[in-house]
């Protein structure tokens, strides 16, 4: 077997993931930042796309379970399923 090592910062002795923020030179700070959240915004909108493909599909409404969306309690708007529907674009003509 095996093992995995952790890498870990020289000086502070803390394990890395990415970046250690604790020594890191300030320039590369904010290259790191901006990297992050362009990630972050990218995931946000891979996951607006997939709750809104799980909301137009045929499966059960992820938030009550019901396959019929007009038999929602909450109906519109209030159920979740409605807003994950309103976040996918209209098809090009």
């Amino acid at each position: 077997m095996s093992e995995t090592k952790t890498k870990r910062c020289a000086l502070h002795g803390k394990a890395l993931t990415a970046i250690c923020w604790s020594c890191a030179d300030p320039a590369n700070l904010r290259a790191e930042i901006d990297r992050l959240r362009a990630d972050n915004e990218r995931q946000a909108k891979e996951n607006t796309t997939l709750r809104g493909v799980l909301a137009t599909s045929a499966l059960p409404c992820i938030y009550c379970g019901l396959d019929d969306i007009s038999m929602c309690a909450s109906g519109f708007p209030g159920c979740g399923r409605m807003d994950d529907i309103m976040s996918v674009p209209e098809p090009a003509p």
